[in-house]
């Protein structure tokens, strides 16, 4: 299998600023939504990826990955690296430091 090309997004619903940002409609959508949209535009991309903690509050982003049929990966919620890493190995990205974390 080739690797692919992955756009990772880092998505979690616990905020200090703006909790549940990604979850903010604009136009009665999510914000996250359009993030999605505009990236499945890009022809290089072979594959996105939410990466999200194991969290009980992100089982909302997990559903929504779920009904959009969005990739996912779930997650340390205070390793980011680790979390990226881990989601890039599982859907054989390319483009990756293997000496990461």
């Amino acid at each position: 299998m080739k690797n692919q090309v992955v756009v990772i997004i880092q998505a979690r619903m616990k905020s200090e600023r703006l909790p549940e940002k990604v979850f903010k409609k604009v136009i009665d959508k999510p914000l996250l939504y359009y993030l999605i949209e505009r990236i499945r535009k890009c022809k290089m991309v072979d594959n996105i990826i939410i990466a999200t903690t194991n969290n009980i509050e992100d089982d909302k982003i997990v559903d929504f990955c779920k009904n959009h049929k969005i990739s996912y990966y779930r997650g340390s919620e205070n390793n980011v690296l680790l979390r990226f890493k881990k989601a890039a190995l599982k859907y054989n990205a390319g483009h990756y430091s293997k000496d990461m974390c």
